[in-house]
């Protein structure tokens, strides 16, 4: 049997809150009440009526605003869990986040990788991410001093049936000068060798932002010898 080159997909998020240090081993951090003065805001995909129609819809090739406010704030947990008839639907939706009004998103990366499940949903818990009761989650602080909008981008094809959304926020609270907004970036290699190895990061400054997680999935294709007789 003769392997041929792996397909590699990855997240790379960067960020950095501009918080005090913590402890070594401490994500205590994470959950204290935000510092500064601030307020908490609970935005979602709920029903303003009352009703149970607690979701959004998305046609093909459209997407969803699920955050657009002026800050300052912090977006302190994102909540997501998606209804699609596309088996694939993890690599072809899109999670996009823009900071401080730029047209370039500073996150853009597929749902699934996103949240570490590239290829299939599987359950996980870790403390700042994870995949767990059906619906992806993340409490990595991304602080915005402008603006910050969130979008999800339809690319399966078909309707998304149903989105659920939910994430808390600070609102008005005092960022320090010279904070880092969170970056993911996401790319895939058809092909990878020797000479054409998978590129998780190009460099980093100093000082600059801190690499906080890299996931990396790998498909291989491999090609088996037919056999043949003498």
């Amino acid at each position: 049997m003769r392997l041929r080159h792996p397909r590699v997909g990855l997240v790379v998020a960067l960020a950095a809150c501009g918080q005090p240090a913590p402890p070594a081993g401490s994500f205590d951090y994470l959950f204290a009440p935000p510092g500064g003065g601030g307020r908490f805001q609970h935005v979602s995909s709920t029903d303003t009526t009352g009703g149970n129609h607690d979701f959004v819809e998305i046609a093909a090739g459209d997407s969803a605003v699920l955050l657009d406010t002026p800050g300052p704030g912090v977006v302190r947990r994102l909540w997501i869990t998606v209804a699609s008839r596309d088996r694939q639907y993890l690599r072809r939706i899109a999670l996009k986040m823009y900071w401080e009004g730029e047209t370039d998103p500073s996150v853009a990366a597929p749902l699934g990788d996103f949240f570490g499940n590239g290829f299939t949903k599987r359950h996980y818990t870790a403390l700042v991410m994870g995949e767990a009761s059906g619906g992806f989650y993340c409490y990595l602080p991304m602080p915005f001093r402008r603006r910050a909008r969130i979008v999800v981008e339809n690319g399966t094809g078909r309707p998304i049936d149903a989105l659920y959304y939910n994430m808390e926020l600070v609102r008005d609270v005092r960022l320090p000068s010279g904070f880092a907004t969170f970056h993911a970036w996401w790319h895939r290699d058809p092909r990878t060798g020797a000479r054409a190895p998978h590129l998780i990061l190009a460099a980093v400054r100093e000082p600059g932002p801190k690499t906080i997680s890299t996931a990396v999935g790998t498909s291989t294709r491999a090609r088996t010898p037919v056999p043949t007789r003498d």
